[in-house]
């Protein structure tokens, strides 16, 4: 079919692959939004979509699982008000330069943002979103792209080398650099995105007071004034 592809139920999405055999490359937008949605297996043979990718409204949708094989998106993507959402999963293979504008907005349970996709666009210079009203760990663009660094830790090249012992920890860690720094802003983070504590690391170490925190995985940020240089890491509270 030519235009723009309508999916406002779950048959129709079900369906839509046995209607149009061999359809994969949709060369239209792409709106999907119905009240009995609740998932886009039917969708898994789609390669690409000529168009932007609407995902709004969907009262019961959990899961994008079944775009896996969507690899490019030749427009923007808006995934809005899906109010039992809780992960973009699903969404990590879009190609990131294949994309002109990314809004995720609304989503009340929505946790899970740090997909591969989307943390390569957020990386692009000049990359034009809009990330609000979600829950925590996808509240807005600055609380994303530090969750993307989290999440893809391990391919990641840290500018400034940092040590942090004892690791895990029961009251206080200490962070000591490969060589002097001034002004060094250090945040730490539960695993939900939340900052739980900063602090300023002049030199070449520093002692910070973890006992108030509860147990548990934490990551933190180390950033120079100018943000050019930075170091990434996890700490582990027990």
């Amino acid at each position: 079919p030519f235009g723009n592809y309508y999916f406002v139920t779950q048959a129709e999405v079900d369906n839509f692959l046995f209607n149009y055999p061999g359809c994969v490359h949709l060369q239209g937008d792409v709106i999907i939004s119905g009240i009995d949605i609740t998932n886009l297996y039917g969708l898994d043979a789609i390669k690409s979509i000529r168009g932007d990718l609407t995902i709004s409204e969907n009262k019961n949708l959990v899961s994008l699982t079944g775009l896996n094989n969507l690899t490019a998106v030749t427009g923007s993507v808006y995934i809005t008000r899906n109010p039992v959402l809780v992960t973009l999963g699903g969404l990590e293979n879009i190609e990131a330069g294949s994309l002109s504008y990314l809004q995720i907005y609304g989503n009340e349970l929505l946790t899970t943002c740090a997909v591969e996709s989307v943390c390569d666009y957020l990386s692009m210079p000049g990359s034009s979103c809009f990330i609000s009203g979600n829950a925590d760990g996808c509240m807005n663009v600055h609380q994303v792209r530090d969750m993307c660094a989290f999440t893809f830790i391990t391919d990641r090249q840290e500018n400034i080398k940092v040590s942090v012992y004892p690791n895990p920890a029961t009251s206080q860690v200490t962070f000591t650099s490969s060589q002097p720094y001034y002004s060094m802003e250090v945040v730490i983070y539960n695993n939900c995105g939340q900052q739980v504590n900063s602090f300023v690391f002049s030199g070449r170490e520093v002692v910070t007071d973890i006992s108030a925190l509860p147990a548990g995985v934490y990551f933190y940020r180390i950033s120079t004034p100018d943000s050019q240089q930075n170091a990434i890491g996890k700490i582990v509270k027990y």
